[in-house]
């Protein structure tokens, strides 16, 4: 009893609460539990009370770092607000990784999980596409020249985990028209398999 106590207090120490929310209850539950927020472990009444405490403040907004210690303030990010999800760049949540709130990936038809057109690792896969010209000789042999005088704009994007990693992407290109291009990341060797050239805006994006 004396040393889970002792636990007890010593991750309180060590994860300090917003100074709005009051000390957390004295009467606690003897049992240990992982704490919303990433304030470590405590029992199931510090976390419901943690819980509680995350909702009334509404919580980390889209974009904002969640769940990792700041540094700066010497306190915990918060929680996601309701209906977000906190994930590192490339959708894998990784303890000190920079995790911001994000909209819970979407399930397309394919086995595909929508992507957020801004990923860190699908921006370097596109760049090096269009650097190498792959992409450029694949719309050429499509019969589309003088679609890439400058790189393409990512306007939307999903990613499927096979051995490694297919992205399917729409593209934006200079000439004003839109492709779709299925790239595959194969831990890092990347290689352009597939491109549908005389797109719309409007069309959606899906296997292929």
């Amino acid at each position: 009893m004396l040393r889970f106590l002792l636990c007890l207090s010593m991750a309180a120490a060590q994860q300090p609460y917003p100074a709005e929310w009051g000390l957390p209850p004295v009467a606690q539950t003897r049992d240990l539990v992982p704490l919303p927020g990433g304030y470590g472990m405590g029992s199931s009444t510090l976390a419901r009370w943690i819980g509680q405490k995350l909702k009334e403040g509404g919580g980390a907004q889209l974009g904002e770092t969640c769940e990792g210690f700041n540094e700066m303030t010497g306190k915990q990010f918060p929680a996601c607000a309701s209906g977000l999800v906190c994930q590192s760049s490339g959708g894998i949540s990784i303890p000190g990784a920079g995790k911001k709130c994000i909209k819970p990936p979407r399930t397309m038809p394919g086995g595909l999980r929508s992507l957020d057109p801004a990923d860190a690792r699908l921006a370097e896969v596109v760049a090096e596409v269009y650097q190498t010209q792959a992409l450029e000789r694949a719309t050429q042999a499509s019969g589309r020249n003088g679609m890439l005088t400058s790189r393409p704009t990512v306007v939307e994007a999903a990613s499927q985990v096979v051995a490694g990693t297919n992205y399917f992407v729409k593209l934006r290109l200079a000439s004003g028209e839109y492709a779709h291009a299925r790239i595959y990341d194969h831990f890092g060797s990347v290689t352009l398999t597939a491109v549908q050239v005389a797109k719309s805006e409007a069309d959606p994006l899906k296997y292929f």
